[in-house]
């Protein structure tokens, strides 16, 4: 794999990864998070810099919205919008916030990004090599590329910068993370748990390892320790939208369908700033509709009692939306949900639901981590 390709989607790394360091609150926090996001980057710590990225992309995208909106007046404010522009794949808007500044390692990483996103590979290739170069012994910038290197499951980079970086700074708990992670993919359980337990020991309000040791906990068929790990991370963060995610589909294996609802629809609920109302829809009918971030969509239609319907939702562009459907009954309680409709594609289905009243039901339809930008029908 070339290292363009590599990093490419370095800021849109799953949230899961990178989401921690938060007291615990009923709500986030999300301008005390981007002052620590702004510090982190003027001092190069750059797992730190990413770890309130993902945060803030986890739990408000009304933070994210308000900072594509803004007109930054440092350097290190255009850094940060540049990283926002970059996670939504708004790469022209990414290089013209980056076009301006100094030579730095972000600035080149970013621009490693969004070349790669309009294929210009020769110089996406030549920005990572001099980030690479300017980043000299950086544990914190080797444990950035080595989590970056989950997006496309690349065991051998994991490992490598993740032990390179615990090699320059032993206790980094970021760079355990990806350590774990590798050792997840590996089928290494009883390492990747170990780890897991030694970076929680090193920054216990890191709710990324719940979340991480959950996944673990479910490859090992211990789903009721994996609902434990979700907990902890809900109770750190209960705005985590990857945390009510992840915790939707452990329930669901635990047979509890209900619950799982509920958390899927508190996922929704999250990343919502901006409900459209879609209008009706009829039997056999569809419609279209644009997504973007923090934007839902609701959509009504009327039923009869034990009225069998199948609902789906797909990205006109295939990847450039990974949509969700939530259906609602006709009282606004959450009855059933789908994300992914089989293993090999984002759109989303909801087959042969029995409605359990007559009246009429809203379909909510949002998105998941896989994109959030382009059309739907």
């Amino acid at each position: 794999m070339n290292a363009g390709r590599f990093i490419a989607q370095l800021l849109l790394i799953v949230t899961l990864l990178l989401a921690g360091h938060v007291q615990a609150q009923s709500h986030f926090d999300a301008e005390s998070h981007l002052q620590q996001l702004n510090a982190a980057l003027a001092e190069n710590r750059f797992l730190d810099a990413y770890d309130e990225f993902f945060q803030i992309n986890d739990s408000s995208p009304a933070a994210v919205k308000t900072i594509y909106e803004s007109d930054p007046q440092t350097d290190v404010d255009r850094v940060t919008q540049a990283i926002f522009f970059a996670q939504t794949g708004r790469a022209d808007d990414a290089l013209a916030a980056v076009d301006s500044l100094p030579e730095s390692v972000s600035a080149l990483l970013i621009r490693a990004v969004a070349t790669n996103l309009l294929d210009q590979q020769d110089v996406s290739d030549a920005a990572l090599t001099q980030a690479v170069d300017l980043a000299d012994d950086n544990a914190q910038f080797y444990g950035l590329i080595a989590n970056a290197a989950f997006v496309h499951f690349d065991v051998e980079r994991m490992m490598t910068y993740s032990t390179h970086a615990l090699e320059i700074q032993p206790d980094l708990a970021l760079a355990l993370h990806a350590h774990a992670l590798a050792n997840l993919l590996l089928g290494e359980l009883p390492t990747a748990l170990a780890d897991s337990s030694r970076g929680l020991e090193l920054d216990p309000e890191f709710y990324g390892f719940h979340t991480l040791r959950a996944n673990i906990f479910m490859a090992l068929g211990q789903p009721d320790d994996a609902h434990a790990e979700l907990d902890a991370a809900l109770a750190l963060n209960p705005d985590s939208s990857v945390a009510n995610g992840i915790r939707s589909r452990v329930n669901a294996a635990l047979g509890n369908m209900e619950a799982a609802t509920r958390d899927f629809a508190a996922a929704v609920n999250v990343k919502t700033v901006e409900i459209v109302d879609g209008g009706a829809l009829s039997l056999e009918e569809s419609t279209s509709a644009t997504m973007t971030l923090g934007r839902t969509f609701h959509l009504a239609f009327d039923g009869e009692q034990d009225q069998t319907v199948t609902l789906s939702v797909t990205s006109d562009i295939p990847g450039a939306v990974d949509p969700t459907l939530l259906l609602l009954s006709p009282e606004g309680v959450p009855l059933t949900f789908n994300d992914d409709a089989g293993d090999d594609t984002m759109d989303a289905s909801i087959e042969g639901y029995a409605l359990p009243e007559s009246g009429t039901y809203t379909i909510v339809v949002s998105y998941a981590n896989g994109g959030s930008e382009g059309d739907l029908t």
